[in-house]
């Protein structure tokens, strides 16, 4: 049995509510492990940037998320 490494890539996402204009950026670390992927937040285990994310203005549900791409350290 082959052991595969795990691969973690830092992404920059920017979301934008679309109820009171808020823009915001947060850095996702996404770690690749074969066919799964594990998101991390501020070193905490997270929902992907999609799914459903919150204003932290307004509390607003209407959030557009956009990948900005990987950062490069």
């Amino acid at each position: 049995m082959r052991v595969r490494e795990a691969q973690t890539v830092t992404e920059k996402w920017r979301f934008q509510c679309l109820r009171c204009l808020r823009v915001w950026e947060d850095l996702y670390q996404a770690r690749y492990h074969g066919d799964a992927t594990v998101w991390w937040l501020s070193g905490v285990p997270a929902q992907p940037p999609w799914a459903d994310p919150i204003c932290p203005g307004c509390l607003g549900l209407l959030v557009k998320a956009l990948p900005t791409g990987p950062v490069v350290h």
